[in-house]
């Protein structure tokens, strides 16, 4: 925290650089949030900010992939790739609006891409208006912001481009379909949460789940008065249990049917080791309801994990459980046997030769 605050305050005296940034990592002590606060207030003091302070809610943000990857299984693949720092993964970009689309309106501009997803404009005050209206127009000044895997010079389309008859097809045959895609309604199942992330996390599934999905909470001790039963047009029930994670209990909480189950750690007692190892219990125990409910498939878990080695780990034993069962699922090779020769047809040993 000194060589932070030191390096901080050699920043703020010198003044800001044109084009520079720098960016320091904080742990999210109370300790090192409360110093980066005060000195991005000091560095005003004198005019122009030299430091700028931003707070990345992490909480909330695994809350929301929590969610979101329950409500829609492989949605984490994505947030994945997008995050991985490989060459050819896919990023969000910020780009100058080119010069022949500038004072075109969104649609004209989102459709001269042609290898990336246009998602909205960064303003010149820095505020980002995401997925914006079809007729709007950017402002002078204004950036793009795409998701895509290359840089902007590449990715323009020309009105004559392929790309354009292809999709005017495309749109025309969707047209003449149902516009209205309806998802199916996930049940979900949740275990052994901690209680005061609850409120959230029902949120969360609000947002994310189609309508009439039903998530059931497995907790320990009875749930808050205040928590309700329905928002918008997800429905929650509520099962109370000591041992949320128990087979007994998660067959009670209907595991046959979820389609998805979510792990928590319980409480954050202990720190992060022991946080993980109550996660990979109650993995286990999850393996061993599946098997006793007699299901034909398996529901999509989310279990979030804080060490990377351990998630390492859990993610080979899950390899290892679904390599046994594709060898278990995979049909015994027919034995060929052949013929004595006393007793064989002519022929018969060459067709035998033949299908082996």
């Amino acid at each position: 925290e000194a060589i932070k605050a030191s390096v901080a305050m050699c920043i703020t005296a010198l003044g800001p650089q044109s084009n520079q940034r720098v960016v320091v990592q904080a742990t999210g002590s109370p300790s090192e949030a409360g110093l980066l606060s005060s000195l991005s207030v000091a560095s005003q003091l004198g005019g122009k900010a030299a430091i700028q302070s931003m707070e990345l809610p992490d909480q909330q943000l695994m809350l929301q992939l929590v969610t979101q990857s329950a409500a829609q299984p492989g949605i984490l693949t994505c947030w994945l790739d997008i995050l991985a720092l490989a060459n050819n993964s896919a990023q969000f970009n910020v780009a100058e609006l080119p010069p022949g689309l500038e004072g075109k309106p969104y649609v004209d501009v989102r459709r001269a891409f042609a290898h990336a997803v246009l998602c909205g404009y960064r303003l010149p005050n820095g505020e980002a208006v995401m997925n914006p209206g079809e007729a709007d127009v950017a402002p002078p000044g204004a950036q793009l912001i795409f998701l895509g895997r290359g840089g902007a010079g590449h990715l323009i389309a020309s009105p004559g481009d392929p790309v354009y008859e292809s999709a005017a097809k495309s749109a025309a045959d969707r047209m003449k379909k149902e516009r209205t895609h309806r998802s199916k309604p996930r049940n979900i199942l949740v275990s052994n949460w901690p209680a005061e992330g609850i409120p959230e996390l029902m949120e969360g599934f609000a947002q994310f789940t189609p309508a009439n999905s039903v998530v059931t909470f497995a907790l320990q001790g009875e749930p808050q008065p205040d928590w309700p039963t329905r928002i918008s047009n997800c429905r929650f029930n509520f099962v109370a249990a000591k041992q949320p994670t128990s087979v007994k209990v998660l067959l009670e909480a209907g595991i046959k049917a979820a389609d998805a189950v979510v792990l928590g750690s319980g409480s954050a007692a202990g720190g992060d080791l022991e946080c993980d190892a109550r996660v990979l219990a109650a993995i286990l125990q999850v393996q061993d309801a599946v098997l006793a409910s007699r299901r034909k498939d398996t529901p999509h878990l989310v279990a979030p994990i804080k060490r990377y080695a351990t998630s390492k780990l859990a993610a080979q034993w899950l390899e290892t459980l679904a390599a046994e069962q594709a060898a278990v699922a995979a049909p015994p090779a027919a034995a060929l046997q052949q013929p004595s020769t006393a007793a064989a047809k002519p022929g018969t040993a060459a067709a035998a030769a033949a299908a082996a």
